[in-house]
């Protein structure tokens, strides 16, 4: 592919962004192997100098913008995905959904109907495990049984990947790469996942955004549903363009 531009569908295939680079520590508290029932969330950002070299995770985009990526983890989720469409949907917004392999298997109609939205679709492994304390086999059953969950149960191949916890060493971005995965992690966190309320998600979010910026949410909790509309309207009034992660990076 050289002499000319890549296209945006050759980008993303490409798996270019998926280089090592950052390495996100910070273990939740109460974290359990299985499908969770809080959320992400990094409490501590670790670089190790040894290791930070090369493009890092990508954890935002330009700034020079006034896109920013709406992203939601942990679904599809009986209750409160479909809370979240009916609010992009009124306002014609799109968002990137970093779905659970597992989920996408007990709710494929679900998932497909967040696909017939218009919304992007993405990777967040098959049981939402901590990636960084496993070996290199079991992170890349867990990445490649949720690409394939999410191919045949919804027809599409996602093209982004976010590490549960965002525990992910950059030994391990070959591993995503291997599935033409680039590797998001994120720069708005409001914490959703600890239920602080609807109206603190909402100017958690409001106060911290900025042009470019990757927003963390979670399809998971009631809460995060209450509090979309206000996130969308407060983005919007702010003169923000709330987008699918492919819009932020690519236009």
């Amino acid at each position: 592919m050289e002499g000319r531009m890549l296209s945006r569908a050759e980008f993303l295939r490409s798996g270019l962004l998926a280089t090592g680079g950052l390495l996100f520590g910070g273990r939740a508290a109460g974290e359990a192997p299985g499908v969770p029932q809080r959320g992400d969330s990094v409490d501590n950002l670790v670089l190790d100098g040894s290791e930070a070299v090369g493009s890092p995770f990508l954890m935002r985009g330009a700034r020079n913008t006034k896109r920013v990526a709406l992203t939601f983890d942990d679904g599809p989720s009986p209750g409160v995905t479909p809370r979240v469409l009916e609010t992009l949907r009124k306002y014609k917004i799109h968002a990137t959904f970093f779905m659970i392999g597992q989920r996408v298997v007990e709710s494929p109609g679900l998932a497909k109907e967040v696909r017939d939205a218009g919304h992007e679709l993405a990777n967040h492994t098959f049981t939402h495990p901590t990636l960084g304390s496993m070996s290199a086999e079991r992170v890349t059953n867990e990445i490649h049984q949720c690409q394939d969950a999410i191919e045949k149960h919804v027809g599409v191949k996602p093209s982004w990947f976010r590490p549960p916890y965002g525990s992910f060493r950059s030994s391990q971005g070959p591993i995503a790469r291997m599935e033409r995965l680039s590797i998001v992690i994120w720069s708005v966190d409001p914490r959703d996942w600890s239920r602080p309320g609807a109206q603190a998600i909402q100017q958690r979010i409001l106060g911290n955004t900025a042009g470019g910026d990757i927003i963390l949410c979670h399809d998971l909790h009631s809460q995060t549903a209450d509090a979309a509309p206000g996130i969308v309207e407060g983005l919007l009034e702010r003169g923000f363009q709330p987008c699918t992660l492919s819009d932020l990076i690519l236009g």
